[in-house]
């Protein structure tokens, strides 16, 4: 049974060394963001600088033959305004516009073999100032990715859970009285996410023992209005940590983070890696706050140079990391130029000699250069013209109430997406809808996953973890018999065996089974006859 949460008022949040850094915008790749810095300090006639520029050692350079055109950029525009009531000032710093009034932004211009330009992007959005999510960041003087302490928070309306639900290093678990999922990496960083009513919350840490992650966990609440994080009693464990990011902004904290505005991407002839460079306005301590996040991206390789490029990667100027996880992981570098903050990222086969190489030749654009690269599309040999099958491929082979009121409705189909699946593949629907939800955007939550069924054994199993619940899926191949398998057979903490009947899944030799259930702890699981024998147990992945 789920522990009910508190419904206690949230505190006003308190700032640490006078001061609390205020900036709007959102950070995450893909979004459509114009950023406003701001600074917000106690005393009301007192305002800080724009953000201090720290230029990274990139010389521009241009392709082998090829002619470098100089940036024809006007230089940027601050405007400073300062609010009355509140004494907040907001700098905002226009990154340069060419002289003719015409886009643009960084490029690569010297790419890996076989990349080819396809496209760029100016983002002309507003950003929602009251997203109804916050982002903070506290870091001691001496922090590190993994050394010292530092802790990260993100505040979200909707479920912003970073990991991968099917990953086996991810757990379910009863942490400060909630439930959570949890991971800690192979560098000591550990990540949590929970929920605190009807909104989620991220933290990413590292220093802090166990009692004080469940500590921090049970005393966090959140202000319903802007949804700032307030620690409550457990405040006292920030004592010596600075906080160096506050504002309202929905992000994942499994990434980079950039105030993006303008982008460019290339991608290679055969559609398995692409590149992209993205550049936006300079926000405080933005370079600190990705050296916390972001995993370095191979434990192997030193964060030095060894493309030849000139690169000073070692000194603090430039930030390289990696993201996300396979076959979704990309790779990134990040430095300052001006009062921009750039950004070069590579995904599939990009190594991070060939990222480095290509990060000393990114400068900034001019108009007819940029111009031509908007006008670029990818082309590409990979196939992508597969497409979603209609609705209705899938088969429902189980719905549950959990004990947190949450409806699961669980699905198995074979069918093809944007690439072909491999004989066997076999996709998971599943959709949670909580009971007190109504129908507006955002009720339902829906994820799709794949795995592979039937390829080197009739019966298989796998296991995706969600805040409120574990989701057993297994799948059988019933061809020529292959399998006997009738049922689903689950043993969980606390309750009688469960048997969840296999049901045929359309189009497909496939029968299937799901389950979800809340509980933490041991669990076992086995496939039986029409006898209840056992045919095989079947070790959750």
């Amino acid at each position: 049974m789920f522990v009910r949460e508190r419904d206690e008022a949230p505190r006003p949040a308190r700032t640490r060394g006078g001061r609390v850094i205020v900036i709007a915008s959102l950070l995450a790749i893909g979004a459509i963001a114009i950023a406003a810095i701001g600074w917000l300090s106690p005393d009301s006639d007192r305002a800080s600088a724009p953000p201090t520029t720290v230029r990274a050692s990139v010389a521009p350079s241009s392709a082998p033959g090829t002619t470098a055109v100089p940036p024809t950029t006007s230089e940027p525009a601050t405007t400073v305004q300062t609010e009355a009531t509140t004494g907040t000032v907001t700098v905002t710093t226009d990154a340069g516009m060419p002289g003719d009034g015409r886009p643009t932004g960084y490029i690569a211009a010297q790419l890996p073999t076989g990349f080819v330009p396809s496209g760029a992007f100016v983002s002309q959005g507003d950003i929602d100032q009251n997203s109804g999510s916050w982002l903070q960041i506290w870091a001691g003087p001496d922090a590190s990715r993994s050394g010292g302490r530092w802790l990260a928070v993100s505040t979200s309306a909707f479920e912003w859970v970073a990991f991968d639900a099917g990953a086996p290093d991810v757990e379910r678990v009863l942490i400060g009285d909630r439930y959570a999922l949890q991971r800690t990496g192979s560098d000591g960083v550990r990540a949590v996410s929970f929920r605190i009513g009807d909104r989620s919350a991220n933290i990413a840490s590292f220093g802090f023992t166990d009692a004080d992650v469940d500590e921090i966990v049970r005393g966090v609440r959140i202000d319903g209005r802007s949804a700032q994080p307030d620690f409550g009693e457990s405040e006292h464990l920030l004592d010596g940590l600075d906080l160096i990011v506050s504002r309202s902004e929905a992000v994942s904290l499994d990434g980079p983070l950039l105030n993006w505005e303008r982008l460019a991407s290339y991608s290679s002839s055969d559609g398995n890696s692409g590149l992209s460079v993205t550049a936006g306005p300079q926000l405080p301590n933005d370079l600190v706050a990705n050296r916390l996040l972001s995993a370095q991206p191979d434990e192997s390789t030193p964060v030095t140079d060894t493309s030849g490029s000139g690169l000073d990667v070692a000194d603090g100027a430039m930030v390289v990391g990696s993201s996300g996880a396979e076959p979704y992981r990309s790779q990134f570098v990040m430095w300052h130029d001006g009062p921009s903050t750039i950004m070069l990222s590579g995904s599939g086969e990009i190594t991070l000699t060939e990222l480095l190489a290509t990060a000393a030749s990114v400068r900034a654009s001019s108009a007819d250069e940029w111009q031509t690269l908007m006008q670029q599309h990818p082309n590409v040999s990979g196939s992508y013209s597969e497409g979603f099958s209609p609705p209705g491929s899938y088969t429902t082979v189980g719905q549950v109430t959990s004990a947190s009121q949450t409806v699961w409705t669980l699905g198995l189909g074979v069918r093809a997406a944007l690439m072909p699946p491999a004989p066997g593949t076999v996709w998971v629907q599943v959709e949670s809808k909580r009971s007190s939800d109504d129908d507006s955007f955002g009720s339902t939550s829906s994820n799709l996953f794949t795995f592979q069924a039937a390829t080197d054994r009739p019966e298989s199993v796998t296991t995706y973890r969600f805040i409120d619940a574990t989701v057993l899926v297994a799948a059988v191949n019933t061809a020529n018999g292959a399998s006997s398998a009738v049922a689903l057979r689950m043993r969980l903490p606390g309750l009688e065996p469960i048997e969840v009947p296999l049901v045929p899944v359309m189009n497909s030799t496939i029968s299937g089974a799901a389950y979800a259930f809340s509980q933490v702890g041991e669990y076992s699981a086995e496939l039986v006859d029409a006898n209840g024998d056992v045919i095989t147990p079947l070790t959750p992945s």
